[in-house]
């Protein structure tokens, strides 16, 4: 080639007395070359216009959105865009962008980390177009302002871990401490000591609780001086943290921390602090981020990932210790779903309902109580010898109990025990427990303000209902309950569930030379109490009747009290008395009888319940017991409790008249009431993936919504269109998340990269109104669920399809594939259609090379479809039949379809 090259040459000096110039060597001189600078030796002019495409200069003709943040998809409309997504280097704002899609024509690209105003530029194969517009990047939204949140953008780090925190070694906690630019403290050094003094407190609370077998260990940074100023984070009208801000703020503290050369991979949990000088919040807890990211304050630019979700509290420099126990409790992990509900009254249409916010630090923290029983036994502190499980039947049961209180060390006596759980239902518990304010001298520093009424041994027995389960009885509760009134029980004292004959008893009070206190109960059910004919009295309910299943003895009575919608002549309630009114106070009213003679302590206990389906009654949860002192002989007594019912949804309620010794009967001593009607309340590296989402308010009222992307390991870049959304009443907002593979599949094989499962989940803002012991109690964000996206990098794979003609017979159809690439073990799915319109499916799995095949048996029906057992015999049908192969859940090889094979029989 040379040579002939040196001839030709030569020829053309000798013909023109000129050199012949190839400037670019790709063997077509520049007088003939359609682009004379870049090789081209296929002279391809796809649009004619006499340039060669690889002279073509890319043009921008439009771009949109005009202005954004980084992490915003921009779409890009012209012209000379490579097809290949990877061939398309483009620009915006100074910064490279990550392209999304391409064709020759439309280019989606994501605005780069750092990118500022200025054009968008394409460059493929050397050439560039430039935009004639400006991108113009926009600052952070205002605090307050109601704007939607910018992009979620960045690259994952580590193995993208969840990162709910341990109940047992050691919780690194670090504590980031921050004002505003007009708040600064006056004595820097002594305000930083109060915040390290509380994680003190917060240190023993736990150390306490968990008889060392958590230790939470804190770090505090010194000063970080956020760049906005007091109005730029709080929002005075919830005496919070606005929570548009908290992704800012959060980005500053942990910008702050590193800076200083904290590494937020060493932390477990981030608490961040802003000082605002005594001004009261409430605080934030309950979420976690793996990624920190805020771009604004004249040139700041943060954009940290950690290897793990970190959780997050945000406060203020006033907050107790007990806010932060209480904020840190809810993140930690062997609590499940429960741990995470507060028990506060605020918030609840009937406070009163919160009956266990006293003896609860997810309650009413600030006055320092202990984890509640069942949250003791989720969070793994008692040894298993320390805890009773019993599980309710109809089996008579009784057994005696000796309890000791929690305080320092762990009981060691073989005999005695911290708990008692007592399974009543699928979902449905009780606990027993001892609880005592610290004995006189004693370094406890929780349980110090629980209620006692009087109780002379600085304390008493507490038993609380727990529902662990979906809350399927239609009553607006909180999740963890007292079976009793708010206050110890002492020696005498009961605690009944009577629809299921289970009491529970304070047989005797003891305190021991290390100031415990030790109480022994019993635990009883199923007990042999037999009516007795010839008694003197007998107390009684009527029961319900024929469908609608209604008594005359239960009502239901909403406001205004005392009018109803249906009643007799006299204009006394029947029926249901009124249709009860969701999220508001319904009078649950019951009346009882006694004939024969007086009785005294008379104990009715209402319940109610919501069916999840037709033929399941689900979980009775008994609502309060009513005790009567007294009734006279002949005479009827009525009363009611508080039901809040959630969803207008078809409820039973039921009434009970606990047995008593010397009864007639007690065939008459129960009723229930159905209500059913309800008054409405006021390539080679893998192409990105799009995942369709709706951001929904689960609310009655507008809420803002902040959106988490988390599980994002190396090797993936992610996008969502906003940090948060603001939503109306039950509003919905529909978006599309993006992940980006950033490495091809052999080296994802080579490196063992992770296949991640990515989650995408949203938590509103929860404020109480109320106080709480004489405090706020701090807010908190509550999940509303979300989704788990499973990432699976996979080769772009084709399938093709075709008849088996040397296999074939009268009776069977059969049909040969191939799967491209060819890889073993990938499963596929074959579907034959006959003349009648019935499938027949088969499954494949591919061999080495990618072949794979599969026979159908014309001379029985197709099998069923339910039970998938094979069809009656039947002759084969004449006419058209039609073959497709799929590529479903193969574990390299992402999903197609091949081509349609017709046969005719």
């Amino acid at each position: 080639m040379a040579r002939w090259w040196m001839i030709l040459m030569g020829l053309c000096l000798a013909l023109t007395g000129l050199g012949c110039v190839d400037s670019d060597g790709d063997g077509i001189f520049d007088a003939d070359d359609n682009c004379p600078n870049t090789p081209n030796a296929d002279q391809a002019d796809a649009d004619g216009d006499g340039l060669g495409d690889v002279c073509d200069v890319p043009v921008i003709a439009d771009f949109g959105p005009l202005s954004g943040y980084q992490g915003t998809l921009v779409t890009i409309n012209g012209s000379n865009f490579s097809a290949m997504r990877t061939a398309n280097h483009v620009k915006i704002g100074g910064v490279p962008a990550i392209v999304v899609t391409a064709t020759p024509t439309k280019l989606e690209a994501l605005v780069g980390f750092g990118a500022g105003d200025g054009p968008v530029e394409v460059e493929v194969d050397g050439m560039t177009g430039m935009s004639g517009d400006m991108f113009d990047l926009l600052e952070w939204p205002a605090t307050g302002s109601g704007s939607d949140g910018p992009p979620i953008f960045y690259a994952g780090a580590g193995a993208g871990s969840t990162g709910d925190l341990p109940s047992t070694g050691t919780l690194d906690v670090l504590v980031v401490v921050s004002y505003p630019t007009d708040r600064v403290p006056g004595n820097l050094a002594a305000e930083r000591q109060d915040i390290a003094d509380n994680w003190d407190d917060v240190h023993t609370f736990y150390d306490q609780a968990s008889y060392g077998a958590l230790d939470v260990q804190v770090d505090v940074t010194n000063w970080v001086t956020l760049c906005g100023d007091f109005d730029d984070y709080i929002d005075l009208t919830i005496n919070n943290i606005a929570p548009d801000v908290l992704d800012r703020f959060t980005a500053e503290c942990a910008n702050g921390a590193e800076a200083q050369g904290f590494d937020l991979d060493d932390y477990d949990a981030m608490a961040c602090y802003i000082w605002v000088n005594g001004t009261f919040l409430r605080a934030w807890g309950g979420w976690s981020k793996s990624n920190f990211a805020f771009a604004d304050c004249g040139g700041l630019n943060i954009n940290i990932s950690v290897g793990h979700e970190v959780n997050l509290m945000a406060l203020g420099e006033n907050a107790d210790w007990g806010r932060c126990a209480h904020e840190l409790g809810h993140n930690l992990i062997s609590a499940g779903v429960v741990l995470g509900e507060d028990v506060y009254d605020s918030d609840l249409v009937d406070p009163s309902q919160a009956t266990a916010e006293d003896f609860e630090m997810m309650g009413a923290h600030d006055t320092h109580p202990l984890f509640s029983a069942h949250f003791m036994k989720q969070l793994d502190w008692y040894d298993a010898a320390n805890i009773v499980e019993l599980e309710w039947d109809r089996n008579p049961f009784s057994a005696d109990y000796t309890l000791v209180a929690h305080g320092l060390t762990e009981d060691g006596d073989a005999n005695r025990y911290h708990i008692v759980e007592i399974k009543v239902a699928e979902g449905l518990f009780y606990y027993v427990e001892v609880r005592q304010r610290p004995p006189g001298g004693s370094a406890q520093i929780f349980d110090t303000n629980i209620p006692l009424d009087g109780a002379t041994n600085n304390g008493g027995v507490v038993v609380t209902k727990v529902i662990t389960d979906e809350v399927n009885n239609n009553q607006q509760m909180r999740f963890v309950t007292l079976l009793h009134d708010p206050e110890v029980l002492v020696t005498d004292d009961v605690a009944t569930d009577p629809l299921r004959t289970l009491e529970i008893t304070v047989l005797s009070e003891s305190v021991g030379t290390d100031g415990r206190l030790a109480c022994m109960v019993r635990v009883a059910w199923a007990q042999e109490l037999e009516p007795d004919p010839a008694a003197s009295f007998d107390l009684w309910i009527e029961p319900w009747g024929a469908p609608p299943y209604e008594t005359v003895d239960v009502w239901i009575d909403r406001q205004p009290w005392g009018t109803f919608d249906n009643t007799d002549a006299s204009g006394n309630p029947v029926g249901n008395g009124d249709k009860p009114q969701v999220m508001a106070i319904n009078h649950f009213w019951a009346k009882y009888h006694c004939d024969g003679m007086d009785t005294t302590n008379i104990r009715v206990t209402y319940y109610s319940i919501t069916p999840p389906g037709v033929g399941d009654n689900g979980t009775w949860t008994p609502l309060m017991t009513k005790i009567f002192p007294a009734i006279t002989a002949g005479d009827e007594d009525e009363d009611f409790v508080n039901w809040i019912p959630v969803v207008g949804e078809h409820t039973c309620l039921q009434v009970v008249v606990e047995n008593q010794a010397g009864e007639q009967t007690f065939g008459n001593n129960k009723a229930q009431e159905n209500v059913s009607e309800f008054e409405a309340a006021a390539s080679s590296v893998p192409d990105p993936i799009k995942i369709p989402l709706a951001v929904r308010n689960p609310k009655d009222e507008p809420s803002i919504v902040l959106v988490s992307f988390t599980g994002v390991p190396a090797g993936y870049i992610v996008q969502l269109p906003h940090h948060w959304v603001f939503l109306g009443p039950g509003g919905e907002k529909r978006m599309e998340a993006v992940v980006i593979p950033l490495v091809d599949i052999d080296e994802t094989v080579q490196r063992r990269l992770p296949k991640p499962d990515m989650q995408v989940f949203g938590n509103i803002p929860r404020t109480y109104s109320e106080m709480v012991a004489g405090v706020d109690p701090g807010s908190r964000m509550l999940p509303i669920g979300g989704f788990t996206a499973q990432i699976r990098p996979k080769h772009r794979g084709t399938i093709e399809l075709r008849e088996d003609k040397e296999q074939a017979t009268a009776g069977l159809i059969r049909v040969l594939g191939s799967v491209n690439p060819g890889l073993a073990g990938q499963p596929v799915l074959v579907v034959l259609t006959d003349p009648m319109g019935r499938t027949r499916a088969r499954n494949a799995t591919t061999a080495a090379g990618g072949g794979f095949s599969a026979s159908f048996d014309l001379t029985r029906a197709p099998e069923d479809p339910v039970t998938g057992e094979p069809g009656d015999p039947e002759a084969p049908l004449p006419g058209e039949y039609k073959a497709k192969a799929y590529i479903v859940a193969a574990p390299d090889v992402a999903q197609a379809e091949s081509n349609e094979v017709i046969i005719m029989k």
